[in-house]
């Protein structure tokens, strides 16, 4: 049947993954697990009704764009209530992206498996946004780096992208929880930032603030603080003290009554669990404003 196809519309590409280009219709042959791509102007709507009771016309971008056995477990379990793909006990992060222009998705992926010489799945949301599932490993990168990234995108393919690097945690509820929760970060600080390229948490959370009201504001919160200190409110305590000392770890510890390696090797553990640099000015507020809403619920 599709060297039949072939012999009809000379036009028609064959390929064991979607055509993406906005000029064609992309169909799905289940028997052969083979893409059908057709050019919109060389069939008639007769031969695309003809064409849809034999084959899957495939229309909704993310079904389109996540093809792969492992793009669709990932789509499913963050968008559509799926099981969890994998059982691996080691922590994820996803790093979120917008690109200005759907036509660049092909050069965005190039780039990014490129620039991380290791394999990653991109799970596309829709045509321009998504996330890249990145498992945690001694060599992860840092902002300066996905900073790198972007300029080189900008200099080898011409086009914008905008990043927001996510927390790492296990593949469980709070991985899902995150990916809702560092959309709305991204988005919310995008918009009131659209000079920024790169965000994080310690970054968007404090503008976050600013623009969420009300019992909004509160659930956000309420989510933060379960997921950072867990119900812990001597980790709270001690962590609180140490931002409102500046950061000091000599005074922290001696107003703790602590040797300041032990409260030093708390605050490591700390920033290494959360993924939340309280080091830095951006990161400290951030916390603070959590422990704040920790210690008077």
């Amino acid at each position: 049947m599709l060297k039949n196809i072939r012999a009809i519309i000379p036009e028609a590409i064959i390929q064991d993954s979607p055509i993406t280009e906005a000029d064609y219709l992309c169909f799905y042959d289940a028997k052969t697990s083979s893409y059908i791509g057709m050019p919109k102007t060389s069939i008639t709507e007769r031969e695309k009704l003809l064409l849809e009771s034999i084959y899957t016309l495939i229309e909704n971008a993310p079904v389109l764009l996540n093809y792969s056995a492992s793009q669709k477990l990932w789509y499913e379990f963050l968008v559509d209530n799926g099981t969890p793909p994998s059982t691996s006990d080691r922590r994820y992060r996803l790093i979120h992206f917008h690109l200005d222009k759907k036509e660049n998705q092909h050069n965005f992926s190039e780039a990014i498996q490129s620039f991380f010489q290791k394999d990653l799945i991109i799970v596309w949301i829709n045509d321009h946004t998504g996330v890249v599932i990145e498992e945690e490993s001694e060599d992860v990168l840092v902002s300066s780096d996905f900073l790198s990234l972007t300029e080189a995108i900008i200099s080898d393919f011409s086009f914008l992208v905008d990043l927001y690097i996510g927390r790492f945690a296990y593949i469980n509820d709070w991985l899902k929880d995150y990916f809702h929760r560092e959309q709305h970060y991204f988005h919310t600080t995008k918009s009131m930032m659209p000079k920024e390229h790169i965000f994080t948490f310690e970054k968007s959370f404090p503008l976050v603030i600013m623009a969420t009201k009300g019992e909004q504001l509160g659930q956000l919160l309420q989510k933060e603080w379960k997921e950072i200190f867990q119900d812990d409110m001597e980790l709270l305590s001690t962590i609180k003290m140490f931002l409102e000392n500046n950061s000091n770890t000599s005074l922290t510890a001696k107003k703790l009554y602590l040797h300041r390696n032990s409260l030093q090797y708390r605050i490591d553990k700390f920033i290494e669990r959360t993924s939340i640099d309280i080091k830095g000015f951006q990161g400290a507020i951030s916390v603070y404003f959590i422990c704040l809403y920790g210690e008077s619920h």
